[in-house]
């Protein structure tokens, strides 16, 4: 298992992956070993390799020897005192890289490769969100902005080196492009532990290295996920259904893994998330394979500023969108001299005092105040011991869990 977010040589799957070096490096190791076992067909015995591909390498005949190959040759080496040829001295000489058969390579890899890094958290939520890996390791990235496609372009090549793609418009929807990279891409995501396949049913999970990388990782990664998933609800005329909020779907009825990693990954940068909440809609795939909508949403005032301030969208149409949403709360959360405070504690007594329930919703229509500028001031006089929360209204159950759907009980 990965722990760092770093892929080094040894790691990738030697019967899968080719790598070339100078052909001036190749002949030195094929005549250093050859001093030492005085004979190829010693040589090609003592590694259990044909002695055919010892001739092959020394000649850079072809575009790559195979991983399981190199490791071999520099095992033997390593054990003969030439430390120099170690696999962890020997990947930062590899020249192109790529898998094994008829493949497009990766030129210059900059081995190892640092995912722990604002580009490679772009990179792995780019395919654990709109992207994803075949089930032969293929891997590729669906959107409707080709900018959002560039940039996982730009970001994958600053983390793996020169890797060629190619760009086409979806089949079906002409109005979304596909961007698709070679298989040695997939066997490096691979290694890092994204699960190929289709993600409603393996189910991936967010590599455990992102919740201990520092916050600019944190931002970048959980940015591309709003960038590819996520939306933003300006709401009604009476100030609810504001939000942000993200939906993912699995052919299970629980949340996907994915979906509360993100969740966790947003509360480690301060800000309250709500959710998940679901199945919020069901979908069925042309070929019959039913899936479950799950969202978590970001509701409060305070903390959709919050993620504006430290996350927010690349998206042009959707920061827009976002900064609308801002714009349209009538003030900000911190109150002018507290009296709409005490307006609300003189409302939810008077509530209490006529044995009516007091909800969210009941002070923001008797004060004609949004739901959500109430639901703030409501958050401080519970911490305040003012008033409590006395149990969940039975709603609608995708939104099971709100603070919105509660209901309070007065303390004095």
């Amino acid at each position: 298992m990965i722990v760092n977010g770093i892929i080094h040589l040894a790691y990738l799957d030697p019967d899968l992956v080719m790598v070339r070096f100078t052909r001036k490096l190749q002949k030195e190791m094929i005549e250093t070993s050859f001093s030492i076992s005085h004979s190829m067909t010693k040589l090609a015995k003592e590694l259990g390799v044909n002695k055919t591909s010892l001739y092959d390498f020394l000649k850079a005949r072809f575009d790559g020897m195979s991983l399981r190959f190199v490791k071999k040759l520099s095992s033997f080496l390593v054990k003969n005192g030439f430390d120099e040829f170690s696999l962890t001295n020997l990947e930062c000489k590899v020249k192109s890289i790529k898998s094994n058969g008829v493949s497009k390579p990766i030129i210059n890899p900059k081995l190892p490769f640092n995912f722990s890094t604002k580009p490679g958290a772009d990179v792995i939520a780019s395919f654990l969100f709109d992207g994803g890996i075949t089930s032969q390791l293929y891997p590729f990235y669906v959107n409707n902005s080709l900018n959002s496609l560039r940039k996982l372009v730009r970001n994958l090549k600053s983390v793996v080196g020169d890797v060629s793609y190619s760009i086409r418009r979806h089949s079906q929807h002409r109005e979304t492009f596909i961007v698709e990279f070679p298989k040695i891409v997939g066997i490096i995501l691979y290694a890092l532990g994204l699960v190929p396949g289709r993600k409603v049913r393996t189910d991936p999970e967010i590599p455990k290295f992102i919740f201990k990388a520092d916050d600019t990782v944190k931002v970048s990664f959980i940015r591309r996920a709003f960038d590819d998933d996520g939306s933003v609800n300006t709401g009604t005329n009476n100030g609810s259904g504001k939000m942000v909020s993200l939906i993912q779907y699995s052919i299970k009825k629980s949340p996907p893994k994915r979906l509360i990693g993100l969740k966790g990954l947003i509360e480690q940068l301060g800000i309250r998330v709500n959710g998940p909440y679901g199945p919020v809609n069901k979908h069925v795939s042309k070929d019959g394979i039913t899936t479950h909508g799950w969202m978590i949403q970001i509701s409060n005032q305070s903390d959709i500023r919050k993620f504006a301030e430290k996350i927010n969208f690349s998206i042009a149409s959707k920061r827009k969108k976002l900064g609308e949403l801002l714009s349209s709360y009538v003030l900000p959360p911190k109150l002018k001299k507290g009296e709409t405070k005490r307006k609300v504690i003189e409302v939810c007594k008077k509530l209490s005092d006529n044995g009516k329930e007091i909800t969210i919703r009941k002070v923001a229509k008797t004060l004609g105040k949004s739901e959500s500028w109430i639901a703030e001031i409501m958050r401080e006089l519970v911490k305040e011991g003012v008033i409590k929360v006395s149990h969940e209204k039975l709603s609608m159950r995708k939104f099971r869990g709100g603070f919105a759907r509660k209901t309070f009980e007065f303390l004095q």
